[in-house]
Parts: structure tokens; sequence; C-alpha cells
């Protein structure tokens, strides 16, 4: 037997709801329940090691056979890190960039053919898995795609 999609809806926001979670600013509906992030009751909290994201910024080889996201945002979770929408690249394209300098590291293993320097310059959003050191914080790309063919 299935349910209509509402009632499944409420069914969540229940859980949710008896789980101690406070409510959202608007009523969860099937249409935002993509748009949704759930954060921990304490608060936020910071991502954990090899957590799937997305981060947008400019594409520079800081060193021959190194690539380096600068001016990039904070990065956020990803439920898909090799698909990019065309509502994520118009995203990151508009987005205000920040002042993190992220380390990148297995391009060469992005796709065959892929070559780094073809975007160099350019403004990226990339996918993949954080990976947390002791001192700093670099992805293993999964996925890179123009977002705008210039950084500032």
């Amino acid at each position: 037997m299935t349910l209509p999609t509402p009632v499944y809806v409420d069914v969540l926001a229940f859980i949710l709801q008896f789980n101690g979670y406070p409510p959202g600013d608007q009523e969860l509906t099937s249409e935002n329940l993509p748009l949704v992030t759930f954060v921990d009751k304490s608060g936020p909290q910071p991502l954990p090691n090899l957590a799937v994201v997305r981060v947008v910024g400019c594409l520079v080889s800081p060193a021959k056979g190194t690539w380096t996201l600068i001016h990039a945002t904070e990065p956020v979770r990803d439920p898909d890190g090799r698909t990019t929408t065309p509502e994520q690249l118009r995203a990151a394209g508009e987005a205000v960039l920040g002042d993190r300098t992220i380390p990148l590291q297995n391009l060469e293993y992005l796709r065959e053919g892929f070559t780094p320097e073809a975007y160099a310059g350019q403004r990226v959003q990339v996918k993949g898995a954080l990976v947390r050191r002791q001192a700093d914080a670099r992805v293993s790309v999964t996925s890179l795609d123009t977002a705008a063919a210039h950084c500032p």
C-alpha cells in the first residue's frame, strides 16, 4: 500500500518534532524538502572527514602539478558528488566568493582526457570528498565544472 506524498512528509515532520528538532521558517512540503538542510540539535557542526561536498572558487596552479581553489566558498554538503545540475552551476556562477584556499587532489582520476590546465583561471564548481588533515582540509575531486569563464 502506498500513501500520498503529503502523508510521508507529515510523518517526517512528526519524527523531527518528536526528536526535539526546532521547526523551520516555513512548512515542510515535498517541493521544498530537497532544499532542507538538517542541522544537529546543538547547532551547526563542522563537516566530518570524507563528507561529500560542493565548493566554488578560482582554479589556480601554485606549483607544477598541484591545483588549488582560491577565493573559495565554504564547503557545503552535496547529495551527489558526481553530477552537477544546471541550477547548481547557475548558483555557482552567482555565488559570493570567499577567502578560503582549498588544495585539490586526484584531478588525474577525474575523467579520461581531463586536463585541469583548460580550467585555469576560471570560476569552477568542485565536488568531492572533504579530506581533513591536522593543519588543513583539501578536496579529493570527483567533479569539476566551469561556473564562469573568468574569476575575479
